[in-house]
């Protein structure tokens, strides 16, 4: 599968101020292609009626989107993939 520093990807992440003291899990599907760029991100975890985890949500989206990932190889030759990312939230 393709790969990234998912530790990077998580201090990358903005945190409203209305965020503090809010847990949570979801995950993300990453479409990538070839060379490592972002196609598309599907959100597959349940919405939430809280607005702070909805806006660590989108900030989660807009930075995978901004990544760049080592793509996936097969046979020795970069191929477009998909990865799952999941998020747990205790600020």
């Amino acid at each position: 599968p393709a790969s990234l520093d998912i530790n990077a990807l998580k201090r990358s992440i903005s945190y409203p101020a209305a965020a503090r003291n809010v847990s949570g899990r979801f995950e993300l599907i990453v479409y990538i292609n070839s060379n490592g760029n972002v196609n598309s991100v599907n959100f597959v975890s349940d919405r939430s009626d809280d607005n702070a985890i909805n806006a660590i949500i989108a900030s989660a989206c807009e930075a995978v989107k901004n990544s760049t990932f080592t793509p996936a190889t097969l046979n020795h030759k970069a191929v477009n993939s998909a990865v799952r990312i999941p998020f747990t939230i205790a600020l």
